[in-house]
C-alpha cells in the first residue's frame, strides 16, 4: 500500500470518533482472491509540544498492528480442466473401474470454492446423457465409474454397404459434466466427456447345423451343395444380420 493512493484512510469525526475507511479517492475495490489480507500499523501520540513533535522531549507515543481479513464472496465460476480426447477403455472394464478423474479450480474460499461433479443438468433429457448414465455414473469428486461393462458385441451398427447390422469395432458414448460449487446461488461450468470402448477378441464362434446329418449321392459332381453350417457370434445371435454366413 503506497502512501500516494492508500486503500484505507483514518479519518476524525467528532460524533463517531476515530475510523478507519476505505479510500474514496483512489476508487478501488477490495479482491480477496487478489489479496485476502492487510496488516495496517496505528501510530497514536500523546499532544506534548505539539509543534515541535520531533524533538519534543517526553512526548510519549503507542503503536496498534490491526489485522484486515476480506471477507469472501462467490463471484467466481468453476473450471473443469478439459479433456485432451477421448478415454478410452475396452468393453471388458468391470463395473466399479475409475475411467476417469476430472478436475476443477475455484479461487474462492470455503463452500464459494468447493465444487461438486454430475451430468449436466441442461442435458438430463438427452438420448445421448441417458444412454450413458446406464453404463457410468459420475461421482461428485468428479470420478467417472463404470456401471456395467459397456460391451461391443451387444452393439448394433448400421452398415450401407452390405444392407445389414455389421458388427462394429468400437462403441461411443458422448456426454456432459458439470461442476458446480457448493454457496448459493451457484456457479456451474460444463464440458463434454467422450467414452470410446473398443472391441476385445473375447467371443468364441459357434457352430449351428440346419440338420443332424447330411446325405449325398454317389458321383455327385464337384462343387455339389451337401449342407448348410452357420458360424455365428454371439453378436450375431442378439443383432441376426439379413443373410447368414454359410
Amino acid at each position: 500500500m503506497s502512501q500516494e493512493e492508500p486503500i484505507f484512510v483514518l479519518e476524525h469525526r467528532r460524533a463517531e470518533g476515530q475510523s478507519l475507511r476505505l479510500s474514496t479517492r483512489t476508487g478501488m475495490v477490495l479482491d480477496r482472491e487478489q489479496q485476502a489480507e492487510y496488516k495496517l500499523l496505528l501510530l497514536a501520540y500523546d499532544m506534548a509540544n505539539f509543534f515541535d513533535a520531533e524533538q519534543a522531549p517526553g512526548r510519549l507515543t503507542s503503536t496498534l498492528t490491526l489485522v484486515i481479513r476480506v471477507e469472501d464472496v462467490n463471484d467466481n465460476v468453476p473450471h473443469i480442466q478439459p479433456l485432451d480426447g477421448p478415454i478410452i477403455i475396452p468393453e471388458t472394464t468391470a463395473p466399479g473401474t475409475v475411467i476417469y478423474s476430472l478436475n476443477a479450480t475455484d479461487p474462492d474460499d470455503g463452500l464459494n470454492g468447493k465444487v461438486r461433479f454430475s451430468y449436466s443438468a441442461s442435458e438430463r433429457h438427452s438420448a445421448f446423457q441417458i444412454e450413458a448414465e446406464s453404463y457410468f455414473s459420475v461421482h461428485s469428486d468428479g470420478r467417472i465409474v463404470v456401471k456395467q461393462k459397456p460391451d461391443v458385441d451387444k452393439t448394433a451398427v448400421s452398415d450401407a454397404g452390405l444392407g445389414h447390422l455389421a458388427r462394429p469395432v468400437t462403441r461411443r458414448f458422448r456426454f456432459k459434466v458439470q461442476a458446480e460449487d457448493l454457496n448459493p446461488p451457484p456457479h456451474l461450468d460444463e464440458t463434454e466427456v467422450i467414452v470410446q470402448v473398443q472391441d476385445v477378441n473375447d467371443e468364441r464362434p459357434e457352430l449351428f447345423f440346419l440338420s443332424e446329418s447330411f446325405s449325398v449321392l454317389e458321383n455327385q459332381p464337384k462343387d455339389t451343395l451337401v449342407g448348410v453350417i452357420e458360424v455365428l457370434l454371439p453378436y450375431y445371435r442378439a443383432n441376426p444380420p439379413n443373410s447368414k454366413n454359410e
